[in-house]
């Protein structure tokens, strides 16, 4: 090949091929210049076998980078992105990628791992934290004492703690003049449900129910806290004196002993009935207990209710709450 000044040269059209020839002078020690040549094969293994033009490439092996204790800087970097395709899969496509974009301009995310259909964590450029595409943590800090709570739609925020899990907001409906097993329990916020496979041993809850009551004199009532269909207590057949319109009230509290299904789960109940007869000033009533460990199961849900049964339909015999709340106490 005749030689040639660099400004003579014509650029490559092609990648760097092994058989390529590169020119270069070296001095003759008398003032001039003989030409050698380096192959291309050379300048890919003196490079660590990386292409070394604007362009994309691939490396032939592992590689490994020592900074030497100094940092490595990407200046005016827009965004930086690893996919990888390592992990065996039916249609051959990326398994996991990092996403990192400082600006967030490419898109609202400054950092992303993700598979093919979910980003598992990512980091947006307004400071929001998402995992699984699921939950989302709030941008700032909570008060002193306050815990993480979801709204149950993907969004988690800081409140005081709280064991309330249910309010009555509304006077129950009367149970007058039947016979019938009938609740009085009225409508609320919160929830009287424990899902399936949500009780553990220990877990112990907290019952009070304040109403009125009316009845004939010797009118006999039953009162039963029920799961479900399932009779956790039952006061027995109360006789009642005459009473007004007077006040009553229920506590109960419930200890899960033991989980699993009947015959293996086991909860015990302790309950309160008080109420003030229209001749008196003291407190009346009846305290009852009851350990169910054979029908009471914990792998199915649970809903608590309370009702009553009078011994006679009577437009006299009337009962109804105000307020019902139940909270966790453990």
């Amino acid at each position: 090949m005749a030689e040639k000044k660099i400004s003579q040269l014509t650029a490559k059209s092609a990648n760097l091929a092994s058989t390529d020839l590169i020119p270069i002078a070296e001095s003759d020690g008398l003032g001039g210049y003989v030409t050698k040549h380096v192959t291309g094969a050379e300048v890919v293994g003196g490079a660590g076998s990386t292409t070394i033009y604007n362009g994309d490439g691939q490396l032939s092996a592992d590689r490994t980078i020592d900074c030497n204790s100094n940092f490595l800087k990407f200046a005016k970097l827009e965004y930086l992105y690893f996919q990888s395709n390592a992990v065996p899969s039916p249609s051959g496509t990326p398994f996991v990628d990092f996403f990192i974009d400082p600006s967030g301009a490419a898109t609202s995310d400054i950092f992303k791992i993700r598979d093919t259909s979910t980003a598992h964590f990512k980091v947006q450029n307004d400071g929001t934290i998402e995992f699984n595409e699921a939950y989302t943590f709030p941008q700032a800090d909570g008060a002193q004492g306050q815990v993480l709570r979801t709204d149950g739609a993907g969004a988690l925020s800081f409140s005081n703690l709280s064991t309330g899990l249910f309010s009555q907001t509304a006077d129950s409906t009367p149970v007058t003049n039947t016979t019938t097993p009938s609740s009085i329990l009225g409508t609320g916020i919160g929830s009287l449900t424990v899902p399936a496979n949500s009780f553990a041993v220990g877990d112990s809850f907290h019952l009070v129910i304040k109403g009125n009551i009316s009845n004939l004199n010797n009118e006999t009532i039953v009162i039963e806290l029920k799961a479900g269909s399932v009779v956790l207590a039952t006061s027995g057949t109360l006789t009642l004196p005459t009473m007004t319109n007077q006040s009553f009230e229920i506590e109960a509290d419930f200890t899960i002993r033991a989980i699993g299904a009947a015959t293996t789960a086991s909860i015990f109940t302790g309950t309160e009935f008080n109420y003030i007869q229209n001749s008196g000033s003291n407190f009346e009533g009846k305290m009852f207990h009851s350990l169910n460990n054979t029908t009471f199961d914990t792998t199915i849900s649970n809903t608590l209710d309370v009702y009553v049964t009078w011994g006679t339909a009577s437009a006299s015999n009337s009962i109804y709450s105000h307020i019902t709340n139940l909270r966790r106490t453990y």
